[in-house]
């Protein structure tokens, strides 16, 4: 059973407290909660399955996308500890970023080529949560001298985590672009990965 954290206020129940998680295969068109375990008792035969039931090899495409999306979010988690412990205030704005991540997901393991119309819709990216994005980062980038060199990563554990989720949030946006390009996925969730 595959599930995706929710977020968002007004668009899917974020209300920057609470996650609800929901089974892409919505009942009547509306969102079912649902508890799950984190094993699937399947066996390991070298394969997973994707949200529209189909299995693949766990090197394919979709598999090493939601990988790096994973370890995206995770590093994120760490950083919006270590940012916490030093009091800099931007947690809440990291939690939402990793909810988005997340959102990006559902929409990885969804490939269109194989999933049901209602599968589309529930785990299909809103692309609209970029603009956002690029808000908190021309604010905490106008408070920024101008950039002449490049940067080293360091200057303290919140910071040199921060630089870790940087790159590797490059490697997820290389590898959701076969997805893109082979129309698995939709094109708008590349855009959290450019930022």
């Amino acid at each position: 059973m595959h599930v995706f954290a929710e977020w968002e206020a007004g668009h899917r129940g974020y209300d920057n407290k609470h996650f609800r998680v929901t089974h892409p295969n919505a009942v009547n068109g509306k969102d079912q909660q649902t508890m799950f375990k984190i094993y699937t008792k399947t066996g390991d035969k070298g394969t997973s399955a994707t949200i529209a039931g189909d299995r693949r090899p766990k090197d394919d495409h979709v598999f090493e996308a939601l990988g790096a999306t994973d370890e995206l979010t995770s590093s994120i988690g760490l950083a919006r500890e270590f940012c916490k412990d030093a009091n800099l205030g931007l947690e809440e704005e990291l939690v939402k970023i990793q909810c988005i991540i997340q959102d990006a997901g559902s929409n990885i393991a969804t490939p269109k080529s194989l999933a049901a119309p209602n599968q589309l819709r529930v785990t299909q990216f809103d692309g609209s949560i970029v603009q956002e994005l690029e808000t908190w980062i021309d604010s905490y980038t106008s408070d920024l001298p101008p950039l002449k060199n490049f940067i080293l990563p360091g200057g303290g554990k919140s910071s040199a985590c921060l630089h870790i989720s940087r790159s590797i949030c490059r490697r997820a946006e290389r590898r959701i672009s076969p997805l893109i390009r082979d129309d698995e996925i939709d094109p708008e969730s590349r855009k959290v990965f450019k930022q």
